[in-house]
């Protein structure tokens, strides 16, 4: 503190109580301290609860470049709260279990770690972007594919439709045996059974597309219509130039 330029940088967390008169402006009170003796020395130590949460606002409030720590391994925020390089100062423990003055290497590479944090979460939010508009993409063509095979099987109700009835005839007629009237029945039930799925399926697609597009499905309605003519293609080099790159940018 001693060496600070004019005007002052060094700020100092202090106990707020055992003083006559008011703190100077450097200081900034955080709470009550007790005395622990321990390793020949009387070291000062906060163990009020009020008091470590002003501490953690504190230091998130004034985002120190160094921060100068007594007793690092007493209960508290010390070096727990500390994201930046600190000197550590060890009274009431041995030197060989604190140290004196030691530096926190794991600190000093917090700004670069918050920088990849940062990064890792960017590139989170840009994957959980890309599934989600695979993901409609995925639903949006498999409902179109879905429309096409309710075509399909229309036309197979009316075609079959047509041929009970020819069949039916035919048994007027005494050409044909009753089996073959079942048979065409039950084929047209089938092809009937298999239109009703087919719409459920379309409708559990159009529910996803709904969903995705941030709306409840009973908002958002979809008009069937053909499948796009012309699907996007990917070449086969780009998804491994792709995760190539992502590895190189996270190195």
């Amino acid at each position: 503190m001693g060496h600070d330029p004019p005007g002052r940088l060094t700020k100092l967390l202090h106990p707020k109580e055992g003083r006559h008169t008011r703190p100077p402006e450097y200081v900034i009170p955080v709470g009550r301290s007790v005395i622990v003796p321990a390793n020949a020395s009387l070291p000062n130590i906060i163990l009020s609860p009020p008091a470590m949460l002003r501490m953690r606002r504190v230091l998130a409030e004034e985002r120190f470049d160094v921060v100068h720590v007594h007793e690092p391994l007493a209960p508290g925020p010390t070096l727990t709260s500390v994201v930046v390089p600190a000197v550590t100062d060890c009274h009431g423990q041995p030197n060989e279990t604190c140290g004196s003055r030691t530096l926190s290497p794991t600190r000093c590479r917090a700004p670069d770690s918050t920088a990849s944090t940062a990064q890792a979460s960017a590139a989170d939010l840009a994957n959980a972007r890309l599934s989600a508009q695979a993901n409609m993409a995925i639903n949006y063509f498999s409902m179109r594919i879905s429309e096409q095979r309710m075509r399909v099987y229309q036309a197979s109700v009316a075609a079959y439709t047509r041929s009970v009835e020819i069949v039916q005839n035919q048994l007027d007629a005494g050409i044909v045996s009753r089996v073959d009237l079942a048979q065409a029945q039950t084929q047209l039930e089938q092809t009937r059974a298999q239109l009703v799925a087919e719409n459920i399926t379309r409708a559990t697609f159009e529910h996803a597309v709904a969903i995705l597009a941030g709306k409840a499905p009973s908002e958002l309605s979809v008009e069937p219509g053909p499948v796009p003519p012309e699907i996007p293609t990917v070449a086969p080099g780009i998804p491994s130039t792709l995760l190539d790159a992502r590895n190189v940018s996270t190195i």
